[in-house]
Formats: C-alpha cells, sequence, structure tokens
C-alpha cells in the first residue's frame, strides 16, 4: 500500500535518509510537488522532509487541492534521531539532550548496531564495548577500551556518553550475577581507572607473597582480584603506574630472597612466583642464576624459557642464551691410540664440544681434559691437512664449485657471505631466515683453511684457486662469469638494498661483514651480549634478503639463498693464555684479533725453538707462496692482551676451523612425521587398555622413527591428558633414517582416575623449523591398591 509522509524537521537536520527528498527552497518545492503527483499516480510511497514551517503550509493545501492523502507530522529531535540513525531510542533520551549535545551532528559509519546506547559505544568506544556480556576472554580488551583517554575525552563534550556507559555496565552485572564479573562490571561504572590499576597488579603480583599486594592496595580490594582468574588478564595492557608500585614491591622481594637460592627447588619456587610481564623480573632470576647457588638443569631453565616468552623487551635469543646455565654433556675425549676421521670430528665439535665450550666461556671454566682433545684436534688437521683439502666434500675451498650446479638451476641467486661465523652462533641466523620465510633445504660442515683468517681464507674460497692472493673480490668474481651466470659482486648492505635486478640469470655474492665487527668488539661495555648483537644484525640481514625476493619478479622457487663464511672464531680462558716473553713475539703478533704469525722463510729459522713449542710451523700444501706461519695449537695463545675480551681467530681449534654452510629458499622441504610407539607399556588383558598408577613416578618410554633424509630433534615433551605433574624428561636427538627413545617421569594426580586416555605431545625440530605430534593410547589410572597391582610395578 502506498504512503505519502509530509514531515517539518525544521533546524534539526539536513541530512535525509536514504529515499527521503528534503525541501528547503522554492524551487525544491515545485520538484517535491511533482514528484508527489507521479507518486500517487504511480501508486508507490515517498517520503518529504521538510525544512521551513511556510513550505509545509503549502504542502498541505496543494495535496487538499489534487485529494492526495498524506500523514503530515511535526519532528521531535528524539524522532529524527531514530530515523537518520535507524536505532532504538531508550527513554531516557530526551530532546534537550539531543538539541544541546549536537547528536544529530555525528557522523556514523553505514554499519552500526539497532540501539542507540551500542551506536555511542561502538563509534566513541570500540567494538569492544558493545557485547552483550562481559566475558573473561575479552577482559583485557575492555579495560584497555574503557580506559582509552581519548574516548575519555569524549564524555565531556558528550556527557550522554556516560549515561550509555552506566547502562552497559548495569547489563554486564546482571547477566553476570554475583561473582567477579558482577564486580569488574561495577567497577568500571564508578571508576574505570581504579579497576585497571588493580588489575594490573593482580596481573604482576598475583603470584608472588600476598603481602606485596597489601603494600599497594586496600584489604578489602585484595579479596575481590583475588576472584579473577590469572588467566583473564594474560594480555591486560598494564597501567604505568600500577606497574611502577608493584616493580617497587618485586625488587624488595628479589633483593631479600636472591642471595637465600641455593638448590634447584627453591629457585623453581622463586620462578612460579614471577608473572613473565616485566623485563626486570628475567633480569634478577638472571642474577641468581649467575650467582652458581646450585646447578641449573633443563628442568629449572625451560619453566624461565616459557614464562618470558612474550615478555616485551626480552628478545628470543636472551631466552635461549639461557642455555649457558645449564652444564652439558661432557664431551668425549678421545682414547690413546684410538684414531678420528673427518665426520667424527665434525659430529663431535658440532654436537658435543661446541655447547660444553660455550658453557665453558659463560662461566669461566677451563677443563685441561678437554683442551687435551682440542689440541689433539688441532694435531689431527694440520697432519690431515692436505687430504681434507684434496676433498671436495670437505675443504671450504671448494664449496662454491660444489655448489655451480645448485646455482645453475636458479634464476637468481644470493650467495651470503657472512665474514666469521662460528657454529656457536648459526642457530641465530637460521631462526632470522625462518621468521622471514626461508627455509633451510641444506646444511653441511667444512673445514676451513689455515691461517683461519679473512685475507687468506675469502680469496680462496671465492675463488677456489689455492694460489689466489689478491683481495680484490669483484675481480675473482669476474672470472666466474665463464660459468654462465652474471656474478655481481655487493659491498654492504646497502648495495644489496639498492641492486637493480635484470631479466637475465644473476648471482649476487654479498660480503657482509657486521658480524666479524661485532665479535671482535666489547659488548659487555655496552651492557649487552654476543648474542644480542648478533641476532640485530641477522634480523635486518634477514630483512633484507627478505625485500630483495619481494622485489625480484621471477618463480620464488628459483631463488635460492646460499650461506657460508669464511671461518670461525674462539675466545680464550686465562689459564688457557701461554706467556712468551719476546721481542719477536711482539714483532709477529701485532694484531691482537689474530692468533697466527706469518713469517718469510729466512726469518723462520731465526725463531726460537720454544716458541714452536707451543704450536705449528705452517705452510700450505697447494700454494706456490713460501709463506710460513706460526699457528697455534689448541688454545695456545702466546701473545694476547689480557684486556682484549672479544672472539679471535687465526688458530687451528674446531671452533676456528669447522664452520657452518647452508642453502636456503622460499619454499618449505617436505618433511615426514617421525613414527611414535609407547614402549613397554603395562596393558589389561581385558580392556587392552594401558595401566598407569597415581601419586608416584611413572616413567614412560617412547620409541622415535625418523625415517628422513636430515637428523630431528625432540625439544619438548607435554602431557595434554591428563593432569599430570612431569618430574624429568629424557630428550634426544634421531638421526636420519633411524630409531631413538625418548622418556617422560609422570606423576599423576589423583584426578586421572576419572580419564581414559594418555595424550602426549612431542615438539621437535627439522632444518631449524619446529613441529609437534602427539601420540595417544586408551588408559586405567589406578591406585595403588587396586586389583593387578604387583612386585613388577615397583
Amino acid at each position: 500500500m502506498n504512503s505519502i509522509e509530509i514531515n517539518f524537521i525544521g533546524e534539526l537536520a539536513y541530512d535525509a535518509p536514504e529515499g527521503t527528498l528534503l525541501l528547503r527552497t522554492e524551487r525544491e518545492y515545485v520538484s517535491v510537488c511533482k514528484e508527489l503527483l507521479e507518486s500517487s499516480s504511480a501508486g508507490s510511497s515517498l517520503n518529504v522532509w521538510v525544512k521551513k514551517k511556510v513550505h509545509y503550509i503549502w504542502l498541505e493545501s496543494f495535496l487538499r487541492l489534487v485529494d492526495i492523502t498524506a500523514v503530515f507530522q511535526e519532528m521531535t529531535p528524539r524522532s529524527v534521531l531514530k530515523t537518520t540513525w535507524e536505532v532504538i531510542i531508550p527513554d531516557w533520551l530526551d530532546d534537550g539532550i539531543v538539541i544541546s549535545q549536537q547528536l544529530l551532528e555525528i557522523e556514523l559509519p553505514s554499519e552500526h548496531p539497532a540501539t542507540f546506547v551500542d551506536t555511542m559505544l561502538g563509534k566513541f568506544f570500540g567494538p569492544e564495548l558493545q557485547a552483550e556480556t562481559l566475558k573473561e576472554g575479552r577482559l583485557p580488551e575492555i579495560i584497555q577500551a574503557a580506559n582509552n583517554p581519548e574516548a575519555v575525552d569524549q564524555v565531556e563534550i558528550y556527557p550522554v556518553l556516560s549515561h550509555c556507559l552506566e547502562e552497559k555496565y548495569n547489563s554486564w552485572s546482571a547477566a553476570a550475577g554475583p561473582g567477579w564479573i558482577e564486580e569488574v562490571s561495577s567497577g568500571l561504572k564508578d571508576d574505570p581507572e581504579t579497576i585497571w590499576k588493580e588489575l594490573t597488579l593482580k596481573s604482576i603480583l598475583g603470584n608472588y607473597p600476598e603481602k606485596l599486594l597489601e603494600f599497594v592496595m586496600p584489604s578489602h580490594r585484595i579479596a575481590f582480584i583475588n576472584k579473577v582468574p590469572s588467566k583473564a588478564l594474560d594480555n591486560l595492557p598494564l597501567h604505568s603506574v600500577a606497574r611502577e608500585q608493584a616493580l617497587a614491591q618485586i625488587e624488595i622481594f628479589f633483593r631479600d630472597i636472591s642471595s637465600t637460592v641455593k638448590s634447584p627447588d627453591e629457585f623453581r619456587k622463586v620462578v612460579k612466583c614471577v608473572s613473565g610481564r616485566l623485563s626486570q623480573e628475567f633480569k634478577y632470576i638472571e642474577e641468581i642464576l649467575n650467582s652458581g647457588g646450585f646447578e641449573a638443569t633443563a628442568q629449572e631453565i625451560d619453566p624461565v624459557r616459557d614464562i618470558f616468552a612474550g615478555c616485551p623487551g626480552i628478545i628470543s635469543v636472551k631466552l635461549s642464551d639461557l642455555d649457558r646455565f645449564i652444564i652439558p654433556e661432557r664431551p668425549a675425549i678421545p682414547k690413546d691410540g684410538e684414531e678420528w676421521e673427518a665426520e667424527r670430528w665434525i659430529k663431535w665439535a658440532v654436537k658435543e664440544y661446541s655447547p660444553f665450550r660455550r658453557w665453558q666461556i659463560s662461566n669461566d671454566i677451563h677443563d685441561p681434559e678437554i683442551e687435551g682433545a682440542v689440541r689433539a684436534f688441532s694435531d689431527w688437521y694440520i697432519e690431515e691437512y692436505a687430504a681434507i683439502h684434496q676433498d671436495a666434500g670437505m675443504s671450504l675451498v671448494h664449496l662454491l664449485g660444489k655448489w655451480r650446479e645448485s646455482i645453475a638451476e636458479d634464476q637468481l641467486s644470493l650467495v651470503l657471505l657472512v665474514d666469521c661465523l662460528p657454529v656457536e652462533f648459526w642457530s641465530i641466523l637460521q631462526k632470522e631466515f625462518t621468521r622471514v620465510g626461508l627455509h633451510r633445504h641444506r646444511l653441511e660442515y667444512r673445514f676451513a683453511p689455515l691461517p683461519t683468517t679473512t685475507e687468506i681464507s675469502k680469496p680462496l674460497l671465492l675463488s677456489g684457486q689455492w694460489d689466489r692472493r689478491h683481495s680484490d673480490y669483484a675481480a675473482i668474481l669476474k672470472e666466474k662469469n665463464s660459468d654462465g651466470k652474471d656474478y655481481l659482486y655487493l659491498p654492504d648492505l646497502k648495495a644489496l638494498e639498492a641492486v637493480k635486478l635484470s631479466d637475465s640469470p644473476n648471482v649476487l655474492v654479498l660480503n657482509y661483514l657486521p658480524a666479524d665487527e661485532a665479535l671482535h668488539s666489547d659488548v659487555g661495555a655496552k651492557g649487552s651480549s654476543y648474542e644480542e648483537e648478533l641476532y640485530r644484525l641477522f634480523s635486518r640481514l634477514a630483512d633484507s634478503v627478505k625485500r630483495l625476493l619481494e622485489r625480484w619478479s621471477g618463480d620464488s622457487e628459483a631463488f635460492s639463498v646460499y650461506v657460508l663464511t669464511d671461518h670461525g672464531a674462539t675466545r680464550i680462558l686465562a689459564e688457557e693464555k701461554s706467556e712468551f716473553d719476546s721481542m719477536i713475539v711482539n714483532k709477529l703478533f701485532m694484531d691482537q684479533k689474530r692468533r697466527y704469525a706469518s713469517v718469510i722463510p729466512a726469518e723462520a729459522d731465526g725463531i726460537p725453538d720454544n716458541l714452536w713449542e707451543f704450536g705449528y710451523r705452517f705452510k700450505q700444501s697447494f700454494s706456490s707462496d713460501e709463506t710460513e706461519y706460526f699457528i697455534p695449537r689448541g688454545h695456545n695463545t702466546v701473545a694476547m692482551n689480557n684486556s682484549y675480551v672479544g672472539y679471535i681467530h687465526g688458530g687451528a681449534t674446531p671452533e676456528e676451523v669447522i664452520v657452518p654452510a647452508a642453502i636456503f629458499k622460499p619454499v618449505k622441504m617436505k618433511w615426514q612425521s617421525p613414527a611414535l610407539r609407547f614402549l613397554n607399556i603395562r596393558t589389561d588383558g581385558a580392556t587392552g587398555k594401558a595401566i598407569f598408577y597415581i601419586q608416584r613416578v611413572v616413567p614412560i618410554k617412547i620409541g622415535v622413527q625418523n625415517s628422513n633424509s636430515m637428523g630431528i630433534r625432540i625439544t619438548k615433551i607435554e602431557v595434554l591428558s591428563p593432569d599430570t605433574d612431569v618430574k624429568g624428561v629424557t630428550l634426544a636427538g634421531i638421526n636420519p633414517q633411524s630409531e631413538g627413545e625418548i622418556g617422560i617421569d609422570c606423576y599423576f594426580n589423583n584426578s586421572a582416575r576419572d580419564q581414559d586416555e594418555l595424550i602426549v605431545k612431542l615438539i621437535f625440530e627439522i632444518a631449524g623449523e619446529e613441529y609437534s605430534k602427539e601420540i595417544m593410547t586408551g588408559a586405567e589410572f589406578r591406585t595403588a591398591t587396586q586389583g593387578g597391582f604387583n612386585l613388577r610395578d615397583l
């Protein structure tokens, strides 16, 4: 049925709803009359808003004359607001509020809620305050929205917002009923900032002794915030004032207890107190670990990493660096007369020695027996030097030649030559490349030529020729253009950012020096660590490589990054330094960053024999160069300023000689998930379910089968069901195409009796990336007094 409405709005609004005619002038009056006649004839509806009273009267007369029926009404501010906003208007919103607060002039998005209250709150405070109920999982966002300073300022401009907030919080309170949500809702109505402060204090101090809260909060409010689940505050933005109040209490707490923590159990109790939300808490935990009051294991360190995983100001590398507090397994020591081959030395250096050496350096612990193994490596390397570097699969000098076929298949290759990259820091670079979407496809370890220094290693590495001695890297690479590729030398990261990519196949070779510079510096003087400095450098490097790929228009699968280094590096403990007071020594060792010395043959015989006893008289096997070198044995350093604290190289230790090399691509390799099975579990003959006993330590073994061509490393084991206290874990690395065993010691709580399955989650790494897999079995959880218990269960 057609209808015609004529509404007098006066000065209330100018923006008529869609499909409504707005009559403001005599010219528009004529047009409106014509539209009214056409609508009546066609039987269609029409709505007209009239600004002037005279036009309103004219239309009444006109429609009477032409015998057209219409509804005439004078609109109020409330009715105009209701029509223009298309919302439900509450009874308490009168015409005076609409006019005095100029609500009709507020611009709204086309999509908005159906009620006036939700529309206003959404406009100024955001969608969080439009919710029908206050839910636990949304509490942080609601607290933040309610305390948004820009929105709070709008309350003075539009006092009606205060009424809207009150109505919303009252509705939340009514919906929630008695409990903490009702109390939070009421608190938001009365004083949202105080609620924010209190919940911040709860978020930070909730696990500390309650007396810390008593110093910063009235006792009757403590009872309230203790009702709020800690999980509901996980992502709560911290109120700055409350944060400082909490921090002051935490400082007092750690000042009192830090010196008394002398056992792993005591340390674990302290870790359970911290919120993990303040970087200062992490600093206090580190200080306890640094004090050396007890020997930490993964059982103490892993919870620290978990708690601070998302802490602002704590970068991931600082969490990884906590490994320095865990005493690693002692490396194997070659037995007298036992001869190790190259592969055994590599495995020993990477898997056993490198973690142990890092721990030695971090804790300043000299180990004569381990040093003996390092010297044995130096002896072996010098003796086998010629054979190793004739092998294209082991020599760093032949690495680019080995990669030639892979580079030939690329449309764009980036050869990233990281100056000085010891195995110890490889994981930092790999994680950053993984972060930007570059996935490792190959990782191998190579032997660097001697002396392990840039001047020697880098020209050999780039040219693949032993007689290459000049250091014009661009000229060396030009000679490689005969491979059918255009090799372009880039001296720094700035050049990589600026390089123009052509359509023809390119090989970009970036000479990246900052890593070497960082390792030779005294990072402690500026309150940093080598891990942190390299993390920052490698993070920027990875981002630059990502931008290069984004600029390139070719197929991402035809892009590869080849990461290699010219040598490794080491740090020397005080007990490993050998003194040799001689003018010759001062002449030979002028650079504190070098452990080797070079001499011409005529001068070599003039060096005292007792100096040669500290190392080797070395000459390149494949070069016509007659230069002879003094290469120190093991960590012997005959000339090193005691004030020098950085990394050093030029010797023949494993960390200087054995270096990583890898290929990354922006596409993942396909790995097979490891096969898992429970080992030696007892089952019930009738039900077939595994039998476990509650409230006692139950060791569980899991067999892991790795069918990949690359090893995997189990990094964590979690029991997902039932509720379990984990008393210990045994992790392992599983070699390619082989099987291994891991273990977890479980203490099943009494609640496990109501469960009927055991679910264990394994987290593992392959090619530097993390994955997970679950294993489960039907289970029955019994007490020791239930039938079927016998001596086999002890």
